[in-house]
């Protein structure tokens, strides 16, 4: 007899994922327990240890904008509330402001790279003798 397949835990009922997920409502019993292997204690720290690099990317993001998470200090957080207070904008406002007027510096020293036309800009060629 084949078995049934089981429903995914997003497809289910309360109920279902009740009935589901009792199992581990009652403490792991001492007897199942072990000490962790070498490669497991490294995964348990690796896990455990903040990381040093934390930005997560949204996927709910409509064309032109993008949402991501990014850890700072808590004390560069404040300065920054604070400055965006007295200034009156959102800290949304200010990141953007400030990552757009980093960037106009970034690439204003790099000569190599050529700027993008825009129909603003006029046609490409003037010279139609």
């Amino acid at each position: 007899m084949p078995s049934r397949r089981k429903k995914c835990y997003w497809e289910m009922t309360a109920a279902e994922l009740a009935e589901a997920t009792k199992k581990f409502d009652r403490e792991i019993p001492a007897n199942k327990l072990r000490p962790l292997t070498a490669a497991e204690r490294e995964l348990w720290n690796r896990a455990k240890r903040l990381p040093s690099r934390s930005i997560f990317i949204s996927r709910n993001e409509t064309p032109d904008m993008t949402t991501f998470l990014i850890r700072l200090k808590s004390d560069l957080v404040r300065r920054l509330d604070e400055y965006a207070k007295s200034r009156n904008i959102t800290r949304e406002q200010l990141m953007e402001k400030s990552v757009r007027t980093l960037l106009s510096f970034v690439e204003e020293d790099q000569p190599s790279k050529k700027k993008r036309r825009s129909a603003e800009d006029g046609p490409a060629c003037t010279n139609f003798t």
